[in-house]
């Protein structure tokens, strides 16, 4: 990242202050600060397994396929700008404008191997906070249309293959592996990871920070 972790954590921080200031997310509503580290998502691929048997698990041969698919296609390091507050129906989040269209891309190569991924609605983001309570949708639209944000920009220069524990609420993401991206001319970057095909109870996602 430009600025670093510190500085998209610091911005994360400062929104959730902001929208309980304004009552955007209703306020008392919108839950604890999430301990997950703040990350843009690339592709949620499912529930690691060694063979996988249904849509919604990931093995081994999946993940040697991603491999494979961003050796061949994995961009240099890029910059977003992160700022302005948006909502899905259970959390709030941060906008993130990617006027080169390199998480796009990027998310089609990681789902194209993974039945899980595809046909996931993407909408690059980094989120807020989730609600712990029912929110009037149109009322939060209407507050994040007029609640002022800073932005910052950041520079993505790895990508992470992470799981977290789907019973513990916005719980800390595990990195499994990690993926440099090329940060000069003829920089390779080949991704690589333990293939260990250890089965586990937790979701995998592939993201950027």
């Amino acid at each position: 990242m430009a600025q670093g972790p510190e500085a998209l954590r610091g911005l994360v921080d400062r929104s959730r202050h902001a929208s309980r200031s304004r009552a955007l997310c209703t306020g008392p509503r919108l839950g604890p600060a999430p301990a997950r580290q703040p990350h843009i998502t690339l592709a949620a691929c499912g529930f690691p397994v060694r063979v996988a048997t249904d849509t919604d698990e990931y093995d081994i041969r999946q993940r040697c396929a991603q491999r494979d698919a961003l050796n061949a296609a994995l961009p240099p390091a890029f910059t977003v700008l992160v700022g302005g507050i948006g909502s899905f129906n259970g959390c709030a989040y941060l906008r993130v404008r990617d006027e080169g269209g390199v998480l796009e891309r990027l998310q089609q190569t990681l789902c194209a191997p993974v039945p899980a991924a595809r046909g996931q609605r993407y909408v690059p983001h980094v989120t807020v906070g989730t609600y712990r309570a029912p929110v009037p949708m149109r009322s939060v639209a209407r507050a994040a249309a007029t609640a002022s944000s800073s932005a910052v920009r950041v520079t993505a220069k790895r990508l992470t293959l992470a799981t977290f524990d789907p019973g513990v609420d916005d719980g800390a993401l595990r990195p499994v592996v990690r993926v440099r991206l090329r940060t000069c001319a003829g920089d390779q970057a080949p991704v690589r990871g333990r293939n260990t095909g250890r089965p586990s109870t937790v979701p995998a996602a592939s993201g950027c920070r």
